[in-house]
């Protein structure tokens, strides 16, 4: 038998780094795997201070709406459904139950302060998912009045949405604390047609 060479020896052995290497395999034929996106779950684990909700009155029972000469709705009188709720809000909330000077100045930081220019009305044809969802109300606020240069940024005038006792502290307060900006004398005699039982009482700073 004739003795091999070194040559034919190397050939003979397969390097070892090839028994670890792994196969090629082609990308095209990998399955794709698709990663679920996560979505946001709500925490069971909430005090009685962060749930939301909205009491509805009794079925079969109806709760008529007083409203003053000034517009407003009268406080006069709570449904009974009600008054376990708004004792509980006066007790336990942090900022209800601070004294009446505080909330007043939290209020006013909160709604007051802004130049808010009123435009007209503009009707758009949009799809009834948009209308429930966009529950926000928005006004063009003026930084520059010279050159005309407005952005928009959100209001507190859905504060008094919150709660009764909100609602009796700051109803008006938007329209005191705000000064409002009317491009044109149309939109005025407009809001006064819209607003003729409180219109000029709530308004106390106006721009034209």
């Amino acid at each position: 038998m004739a003795p091999t060479t070194r040559s034919q020896s190397a050939k003979m052995k397969k390097p070892a780094s090839n028994i670890l290497q792994p196969s090629k395999v082609n990308k095209r034929s990998r399955p794709r795997t698709r990663v679920a996106s996560r979505k946001p779950t709500k925490s069971k684990n909430l005090n009685g201070s962060q749930q939301i909700s909205r009491l509805k009155p009794p079925r079969g029972r109806t709760y008529p709406l007083k409203h003053l000469e000034n517009g407003l709705v009268s406080m006069e009188t709570t449904p009974d459904y009600l008054v376990e709720t708004i004792q509980k809000n006066a007790t336990d909330s942090p900022l209800l139950r601070l004294p009446a000077e505080i909330r007043n100045t939290i209020f006013r930081y909160a709604v007051g302060g802004n130049k808010i220019r009123i435009r007209r009305a503009v009707v758009y044809r949009t799809s009834k998912k948009w209308r429930e969802n966009s529950n926000l109300l928005w006004h063009g606020r003026a930084d520059h009045l010279d050159d005309r240069r407005f952005k928009d940024q959100g209001t507190a005038f859905h504060l008094p949405e919150v709660c009764r006792q909100i609602y009796a502290e700051t109803a008006t307060l938007g329209y005191a604390t705000n000064i409002f900006i009317l491009p044109y004398t149309q939109g005025l005699h407009q809001y006064f047609d819209e607003h003729r039982s409180n219109g000029r009482q709530l308004l106390d700073t106006i721009c034209l």
